[in-house]
């Protein structure tokens, strides 16, 4: 066994043992040599065992077990193309590792991983049999190698060797593999990776590689469009490109829309000329159809997406909130409104509004009316917040029963955008709702979601919490959560503090049974005592309770006590039945989630449903502001509206206060937020605008709003470039002055949004006069687009936007496998290629090229056994002459007692003599003690001898005493005897 120091430059701590050497000398010095030796050793022991602690002592040893993970690939490419037979990949390495681990020992453990867009941990590292266990693919688009490689490698125990071995056919999509490699190799304790390539079969395939157009074009400009298709044999087919959906006539003088063309073995480039229009962004789709059906495998990898972006004006989207007839719909009068003032309009529902910042760049200005949070995307409102604050967008929220407050906005990712304040005004102090959220956490909760790292007790935890944000500060909230039994994790009070009690939720774990009965009676308890206008419990389960059928009559009993009960069922495993009564009894809704990424929504859903809208309908006249609004430049005095929403003002400057309540509610406010406008009309165009209708301002109202707030037409993407390249995306911007002069010393931000929203942001470097460019990863399929926002000594240049679609299923976009890549990872990582037919000669278990590895045990639990001994001891040795149990026997340890206490005695009554005469003083070693004592009891048996012969001599010369002479008095032979003693101290003294 080696010890191993973390932090060794402790042990120079070591260096105080002389200084506490020498204090103890001279502290100590009345102590025998012996103690006084004990005592400075057990210091300076104490003193190397903190030592040690502090510098992280460890026992190291070497250690020979092998730990083997196998890391599958299981993705589409390798499950389609892959030649396995009538098996698939995860029996051809089942198979494979079965054979080669004949030869194991019976300490070396053995792993599976699978991946496909995600790694999956089948068996962790183990003696016991795991090869059997079934690998199924999450589901998840990709092949995910350098996450699944770094997955395994941290599967190895710290006690064994370790090796992985990648099944894979190199078709990656996470484009960081070779970085993962490395890490592995230059880690702590590098791991080879043996790589088990795929063949793949030789069947018949075609595939469109690309689509690329330009990414802007002018109107009435042609668009020239670079279709890529590879083929493993010469495939004759039709090549159809669409624009929006509609069919482009791309045949010329021939019949149909399609063009004939011979796709030969290989790559072949198709350019396709198609003009541009006059819309703000134009979709193209090319798809090749095989004319004879045997030719291809898979049509998914047949066809691929572009977008061109043009400089021309764009439209207003009014998304429409509750309605389903948009013909009847309320907020229909403002799109008619708006179409009649000469603004192109395009009305929908909440459910299909674009989510996309493609999309979103067909617009200028986005109207959400009466729309509820819950009803938009997370995606959707991080596009929206971009639109306006990066791209200049114009943003209106208009009011209604589903708006701002009462539409749960508050907590939301577009809070900070609202010119107002989504708080209930403060005057209005009676709580308008109570609500207890009770939360299942019992063990099945626990399960992953979709093959994603999050279980579902993180979403429910996360969704609730969101729910809460949601909520004003004046209403009741309580969590409640249950397995076994009932835990309440935050006691019903004013919701003052969202942020604590949502960590509070966030840290509810899973484990147990499920039994609601509980937690429903705690709730119960808490709101019975409640003062509230609306008192709510929310109950989330995947699961059966314990006695379910006391749960319905529980909810009847909580809705006689003015309580309601609504349910959420989680999952297929949720006992619907049971759920669904209770809702009905406890005069609840039940909301069915099957897939529980939605929780969120149905969370904020559930609560505004529970919530009593945030409203006051009773007529009022708007009070126009004199801020010098554009909004509300000659309106004069608009007629009566019928109720609005209720909010705050703003106390931020930059916010236009323009039309109020009479008692002080904002009724239309603006501000700018970022590059776009933002403005809230909190009340609406219709159900409390009937007294409008007759007016004549009402048209000129809200077509000035629209225009108002309205994005700018400007030539977005002129200058800027995004390009697909072989590893990721290439961004390119241009900076020119009118006359051709280049534009030197910008400063280039980029923010590239991928397709699920998530943004990175990049910055460009200058590698040529006026150019400026940048290369990023970028291997999730969809559009990706990115925003310039370039910037000369801080004066704006202008934003301007770009994009490029990567195509969909990646991976089976490969006809064959990428063995290069494959090589590299086995050379990277001084692993070995494997031959797929050649497992008994794999050797995986052999020790050789395994860097070896130690297991590293700390010793911190035994040294500080140590430490409390040796400071006890310490302790002990300072406090307790333990010296004197040491003399050889009783009699002379008492003898030694007696003569050390008459030494000090007598060394305290000559101190001043001893100090006058200026004798050194003279330090006895126990020897010397020993010898000392024993002269001493010589002298004085021999000075008793010489006194009781002088006694007799002296009782012969005087004669014999008188038989009848009277006894000596009572006194006479203690005074005697004191007189003696006396004489014999001071002949002591004496000598």
């Amino acid at each position: 066994m080696n010890l191993s120091l973390d932090q060794p430059l402790w042990l120079a701590l070591m260096a105080l043992a002389i200084p506490l050497a020498i204090v103890a000398i001279c502290t100590f010095g009345a102590m025998t040599r012996f103690r006084l030796v004990t005592a400075i050793l057990l210091r300076t022991a104490l003193l190397g065992v903190a030592a040690l602690m502090l510098a992280g002592a460890a026992s190291v040893r070497e250690v020979n077990r092998v730990a083997v993970v196998a890391v599958v690939d299981v993705s589409r490419s390798a499950v389609t193309f892959g030649a396995f037979g009538d098996s698939g990949p995860s029996a051809m390495a089942a198979a494979f590792m079965r054979e080669a681990s004949l030869d194991r020992g019976p300490d070396d453990l053995i792993g599976v991983v699978a991946f496909d867009g995600v790694p999956r941990v089948v068996a962790a590292p183990s003696a016991s049999p795991v090869l059997d266990r079934p690998i199924e693919p999450t589901g998840v688009e990709g092949s995910a190698i350098g996450a699944a490689l770094e997955r395994a490698a941290s599967l190895i125990p710290d006690d064994a060797r370790g090796r992985i071995v990648l099944f894979s056919d190199g078709a990656a999509t996470d484009g960081a593999v070779m970085e993962a490699v490395a890490r592995l190799a230059n880690g702590r304790t590098a791991t080879p990776i043996d790589v088990v390539p795929y063949a793949f079969t030789s069947a018949r395939e075609v595939v469109v590689e690309s689509l690329e157009a330009p990414g802007f074009a002018t109107p009435g400009s042609v668009i020239t469009l670079r279709v890529t298709t590879r083929a493993t044999a010469p495939t004759a087919g039709r090549l159809t490109v669409t624009r929006e959906g509609e069919p482009i006539d791309i045949n010329g003088s021939e019949a149909g829309d399609a063009r004939l063309v011979e796709a030969p073995v290989g790559r072949t480039v198709f350019l396709v000329d198609v003009p541009a229009t006059d819309d703000r962004l134009q979709r193209f789709e090319a798809v090749f159809e095989p004319i004879e059906p045997t030719a291809d495998r898979v049509a998914t990898n047949n066809r691929a997406e572009a977008f061109t972006i043009a400089p021309g004006p764009g439209r207003v989207l009014l998304v429409n909130g509750g309605a389903q007839d948009l013909a009847t719909a309320d907020n229909a009068r403002l799109a008619r409104l708006l179409r009649e003032g000469g603004v192109e309009v395009d009305v929908e529902p909440p459910a299909t509004m674009p989510d996309s910042l493609v999309d979103l760049q067909a617009y200028d200005l986005v109207i959400l009316a009466d729309v509820a949070a819950d009803e938009v995307s997370d995606l959707a409102m991080l596009h929206i917040e971009a639109f306006t604050k990066e791209l200049g967008g114009g943003l209106l929220f208009v009011g209604g029963p589903n708006a701002f407050g009462a539409g749960g906005w508050r907590g939301s990712r577009l809070e900070p955008l609202f010119p107002v304040l989504l708080d209930l005004p403060e005057r209005l102090v009676v709580p308008e709702a109570a609500i207890i959220f009770v939360l299942d956490s019992s063990g099945s909760m626990s399960q992953s979601v979709l093959g994603s790292s999050r279980s579902q007790q993180d979403i429910a935890n996360e969704s609730a919490a969101r729910a809460v944000a949601s909520l004003d500060e004046t209403d009741l909230v309580g969590v409640i959560s249950f397995n076994n039994d009932a835990s309440v994790v935050r006691s019903l009070g004013s919701n003052t503090d969202p942020r604590a009690t949502a960590d509070r939720i966030r840290g509810i774990q899973s484990g147990g049974g499920t039994n609601i009965a509980p937690a429903l009676r705690a709730a119960k308890a808490q709101l019975e005592t409640a003062d509230a206008k609306v008192k709510h419990v929310i109950v989330l389960s995947d699961g059966a309770s314990i006695e379910p059928e006391q749960l319905p009559g529980l909810a009847a009993e909580l809705r006689d006590a003015g309580i309601a009960v609504s349910t959420i069922g989680v999952g297929d495993a949720a006992d619907t039945k049971t759920l669904t009564a209770m809702a009905q009894e406890g005069d609840g809704v039940f909301y069915s989630v099957v897939n529980p990424r939605v929780l969120p929504k149905v969370f904020l859903k559930a609560v505004r449903v529970v919530r009593s809208p945030m409203v006051r309908e009773q007529p009022f006249e708007p009070v126009v502001v004199p801020t010098g609004s554009p909004l509300t430049a000659d309106l004069g005095a608009p007629p009566t509206l019928g109720g609005l929403t209720l909010t705050q003002a703003r106390s931020e400057p930059s916010v236009t206060n323009a039309m109020l309540a009479p008692t002080g509610e904002p009724v239309l406010a603006h501000w700018r937020f970022g590059l776009g406008q933002v403005a809230a009309f909190t009340s609406n165009a219709e159900a409390w605008a009937r007294d409008w209708r007759g007016w004549v301002g009402e048209r000129a109202f809200w077509t000035r709003t629209a225009r108002t707030l309205a994005r700018a037409s400007s030539s977005t993407g002129r200058d800027f470039r995004v390009d697909r390249s072989a590893d990721g995306i290439e961004l390119r911007y241009e900076a020119f002055d009118a006359d051709g002069t280049p534009i030197e010393r910008a400063s280039v931000p980029v923010a590239l949004y991928g397709p699920d929203g998530d943004r990175r942001d990049v910055r460009l470097r200058q590698t040529a006069p006026g150019i400026y460019t940048a290369s990023v990863e970028a291997t999730s399929s969809g559009n990706h687009i990115a925003i310039a926002s370039p910037t000369l000594n801080g004066s704006p240049l202008g934003a301007s936007l770009a994009g490029t679609t990567i195509a969909a299923n990646a991976e089976q976009r490969r006809l064959e496998p990428d063995l290069a890549l494959l090589e590299r990872i086995a050379e990277a990582s001084g692993g070995r290629m494997l031959d797929p037919l050649g497992a008994d000669t794999a050797d995986l278990f052999n020790r050789d090229g395994i860097a070896p590895r130690v297991a590293r045990r700390p010793l911190w639990p035994i040294l500080i056994v140590w430490l409390l001994a040796l400071t006890i001891a310490d302790i002990a040795t300072r406090r307790i002459a333990w010296d004197r149990l040491l003399v050889a026997t009783p009699a002379l340890a008492a003898t030694g007692a007696a003569i050390d206490a008459t030494s000090r005695l007598a060394t305290a009554r000559s101190g001043t003599r001893a100090k006058a005469t200026s004798q050194p003083v003279q330090t006895l070693s126990d020897r010397d003690a020993r010898q000392a004592i024993k002269a001493a009891e010589t002298r004085r048996v021999k000075a008793e001898a010489d006194r009781l012969r002088a006694m007799r001599e002296s009782q012969n010369k005087g004669g014999a005493r008188d038989a009848n002479s009277p006894p000596a008095n009572d006194g006479g032979g203690l005074l005697e005897a004191k007189r003696r003693a006396k004489r014999r101290f001071d002949n002591d003294e004496q000598r």
